[in-house]
């Protein structure tokens, strides 16, 4: 960019210097940093106050605004101003003017960018060359604004201000400090919502894989995906050991498939079908086994939920704010005669936004990617007769035993030897889904 392209700003003190020359009458509200002026530009000298001035930091550069429309540089050519135009300032320069804190926020912004993010009400994130990592403890953030402490000490030789900076920031309090002045930085800041927001990708050991396509890419933290599956994808594995075990476990076909094309839906990341699967049945029959070959498989993309999310008088929005950027949570065993929060099951399973949050934190809200399987030899009581929430209880009975010989063969072992099978098959069956459901 050439001098002509560049951006030029006037500083609060050009603009009130210009006004008291020139007479405009105005008024200086100290406390919020704003002058409220006659528009000189204005043509129809109605006298009214149009012209609005606005500090926007430290440094003094303002922001000209007239209600009545007027282009910025018309408001300073009137006020004579054209020589007192300059070039903003950069980064480097801003961080000098401020102080500590400050400006080693900025230093930690120019030296952790792309390594760290923040959205407001989960915290901190930094990326492992896969996925952006929940940073819990601001364990690994701390460790930034260190390095960035240290570099700032080396480079402070002849800068006592920076020295004194590096100082003020040397103790807990001071880096809780820096961290909680570059939450608020464009460098890192990003909302909620963009966090796995694309239902279509699911990120894979091995890759980023589009179930549109079954594409896989490399992982790229522009996708900001936060969750990852534990198995890669692999389009030649056949899932063999999973098909043998699902036809072992589950003999009827119509029984059989049901489970499949649940699973196969909440690959997609979005809820498109209110249910509530529950695996019931008692002894070794097989649908925990199952599930935890499910869990295993999908890594962090499935979670097993509090016990109690959906036992009437038990839930808590705590608990609820792990359902963000999850495709499948498992709810298991729950207590024998336990009644089922049937609100709770509605909301959660409804597809509407989800408001939730940490303990000890902001609020957040967003859209649901999850199918909730309940997994349970005594399934719960159901007292009420809305028939909203019947229509989502869909029962998958396990009334086979599996003889103790059998789990030799049963799809956990192999899936963690060989991390394969469920993306490849789970993909194709989500993306054959996608339009029509598990039914």
């Amino acid at each position: 960019m050439n001098d002509s392209e560049t951006p030029h700003v006037i500083t609060f003190d050009d603009v009130e210097a210009s006004l008291q020359l020139r007479d405009f009458e105005y008024r200086k509200l100290t406390r919020a940093k704003r002058l409220i002026a006659q528009c000189p530009a204005c043509l129809d000298g109605g006298g009214s106050d149009a012209l609005t001035l606005t500090v926007l930091s430290r440094s003094g550069y303002v922001a000209l605004h007239c209600d009545n429309g007027c282009v910025p540089l018309e408001v300073v050519d009137a006020l004579k101003l054209d020589g007192l135009l300059r070039a903003p300032r950069s980064r480097d320069d801003l961080a000098a003017q401020h102080g500590r804190q400050v400006r080693i926020a900025y230093l930690f912004a120019e030296q952790s960018s792309g390594k760290a993010i923040h959205a407001h009400g989960l915290g901190w994130f930094y990326w492992s060359g896969r996925r952006w990592v929940e940073d819990g403890g601001d364990k690994r953030v701390r460790e930034y604004v260190l390095r960035t402490l240290r570099a700032a000490l080396n480079d402070s030789l002849g800068d006592p201000e920076l020295r004194k900076a590096v100082a003020g920031c040397e103790t807990a309090n001071g880096i809780d400090g820096v961290l909680r002045i570059a939450a608020a930085l464009p460098e890192f800041r990003v909302e909620v919502e963009e966090l796995d927001s694309d239902p279509h990708l699911l990120n894979c050991a091995n890759g980023t894989l589009d179930l549109r396509e079954l594409a896989l890419r490399s992982h790229n933290p522009d996708d900001l995906l936060t969750q990852i599956t534990e198995a890669s994808y692999d389009d030649t594995a056949a899932g063999a050991t999973w098909e043998a075990f699902l036809e072992e476990v589950l003999p009827n076909d119509d029984v059989r498939e049901y489970p499949r094309r649940v699973v196969g839906m909440a690959l997609l990341g979005r809820v498109e079908q209110h249910i509530l699967p529950i695996l019931t049945g008692v002894g070794a029959n097989g649908k925990s086994t199952l599930i935890a070959a499910v869990l295993y498989a999908l890594g962090s993309y499935a979670m097993t939920a509090d016990p109690h999310l959906f036992t009437a008088g038990q839930t808590s929005s705590i608990g609820q704010v792990d359902l963000r950027g999850r495709r499948i949570a498992v709810v298991s065993e729950t207590d024998k005669g336990a009644k089922l929060a049937e609100e709770t099951v509605k909301r959660l399973t409804g597809g509407d936004r989800i408001k939730a949050r940490k303990l000890y934190q902001y609020w957040v809200d967003f859209d649901p990617s999850h199918t909730v399987f309940m997994v349970t030899n005594h399934p719960p009581q159901v007292t009420g007769d809305d028939e909203a929430l019947w229509r989502r209880l869909r029962v998958i009975r396990f009334d086979v035993v599996v003889a103790a010989r059998a789990s030799r063969r049963r799809p956990g072992r192999q899936a963690q030897a060989r991390r394969r099978g469920d993306p490849r098959v789970g993909g194709a069956r989500a993306r054959r889904l996608s339009d029509r459901g598990p039914g």
